[in-house]
């Protein structure tokens, strides 16, 4: 295939779930009932060669325990975006097994192979992380910092720290620049144009670690976005999540 596109499928019940594609999320589900639906993931792999999936099941709220109805089914699949009509082919298929009431959670962990044109970096050769209290002071200072380019509307230097997910992601969807500052520009117009307000919820939050402990992010206990602008007249929520990693010599920056 000369442009691999691979996305994940995935349909689940009575669970919530969170799905990584090496180690970086796909997918968080803290909800209620069934949910059925795909994600590209060609941005979280970072090069050809076998790949790593894994899955965490989690009752629902109010539950102690994942039940007889609590399943997670998914499968990768790939398609050649150089085809007008590419073939779709499976690479990879899991089922949960039939849990019962006495299963508080559920994890798996599997590998599937991949093949892609592209070479990125990622969070591959980014420092190892350790949970401190400089670590956690200088993460929330990251967010503090976005959220006072968003509240102070700055929105050049706001669409600046993307550049390296943003450089790489391109590469991995085969997305042109031209129409990745057209999407910025179209985000920037509607954040602008409906009114929406920032707003955060960054001293109530903690650090979570991803990508091998190379890749961080900040948390909410009750699963709300740790920075979000929003138009409490329209109901609309703009959420915006930062997964932030530390190349060598260099500082904190959003990789994914």
């Amino acid at each position: 295939m000369k442009k691999p596109f691979y996305r994940l499928k995935f349909s689940s019940r009575a669970c919530n779930f969170n799905i990584r594609i090496n180690d970086i999320p796909v997918f968080n589900y803290h909800d209620t009932g069934m949910i059925s639906t795909q994600y590209p993931i060609n941005h979280l792999i970072l090069n050809s060669g076998e790949q790593k999936i894994s899955m965490y099941l989690y009752p629902q709220a109010g539950q102690q325990a994942l039940n007889e109805h609590s399943s997670l089914n998914m499968e990768i699949i790939v398609e050649d975006l150089e085809m007008n009509k590419g073939e779709l082919v499976n690479v990879f298929e899991f089922k949960s097994p039939q849990l019962n009431e006495s299963v508080p959670f559920f994890e798996n962990i599997a590998r599937f192979k991949a093949e892609v044109p592209h070479i990125v970096k990622g969070w591959s050769q980014s420092e190892e992380l350790e949970l401190n209290d400089s670590l956690e002071k200088r993460v929330k200072a990251f967010y503090q910092n976005v959220y006072s380019l968003l509240e102070q509307k700055k929105f050049q230097e706001y669409r600046s720290i993307y550049d390296t997910k943003i450089n790489e992601i391109d590469r991995a969807l085969y997305t042109s620049s031209t129409d990745t500052e057209k999407e910025w520009d179209n985000l920037i117009n509607t954040l602008i144009e409906s009114k929406m307000e920032a707003a955060n919820n960054i001293e109530d939050s903690f650090l979570k670690f991803y990508g091998d402990k190379r890749v961080i992010t900040l948390v909410t206990t009750t699963h709300e976005p740790v920075l979000f602008c929003e138009n409490k007249e329209e109901k609309l929520v703009y959420e915006i999540e930062l997964y932030l990693h530390k190349p060598i010599g260099s500082e904190l920056e959003v990789i994914r």
